[in-house]
């Protein structure tokens, strides 16, 4: 995502050769690249699943492994926070129904989202950094 951010700014630069590219366009680029990557990759995600689910009939398998998944992070929880053995059951109980389940895939999809943005506005503002100097056209002025 950084890589693709700075690619972006490179050529927003020299579609732009009038004119120095600041920090803040950077990042405003960097952010648009990043908003339009974390779309594309929820859709294809979301595709997957339910190509998943419904064209190769992989319901029982994919609940399976969200239930192993539940389960095995519901450990390590235990383990670092001291919560009473009922307060963690239901909360297992939770994240393991149909609700919960809806809730771990948009947290999920929420937090890539945020972190693909972030990388690529530092893509954004590490292009500007990068193709400052680069401007032949405002070297002479």
């Amino acid at each position: 995502m950084v890589g693709g951010a700075v690619a972006a700014v490179g050529l927003y630069q020299r579609r732009a050769a009038s004119r120095l590219l600041t920090r803040p366009i950077g990042i405003q680029i960097g952010t648009i690249i990043g908003v339009l990557a974390a779309f594309v990759a929820s859709a294809f995600n979301a595709g997957s699943m339910v190509f998943e689910r419904y064209i190769l009939h992989g319901g029982e398998a994919m609940e399976k492994a969200f239930q192993s998944s539940m389960e095995q992070g519901s450990a390590m929880a235990a383990q670092f926070i001291s919560a009473p053995p009922a307060q963690a059951k239901e909360a297992l109980h939770f994240w393991t129904s149909p609700d919960g389940r809806a809730a771990a895939t948009l947290l999920t999809a929420l937090m890539t989202s945020i972190g693909i943005t972030v990388f690529s506005m530092i893509g954004g503002a590490l292009g500007t950094r990068i193709f400052s100097g680069r401007n032949p056209s405002l070297r002479n002025s």
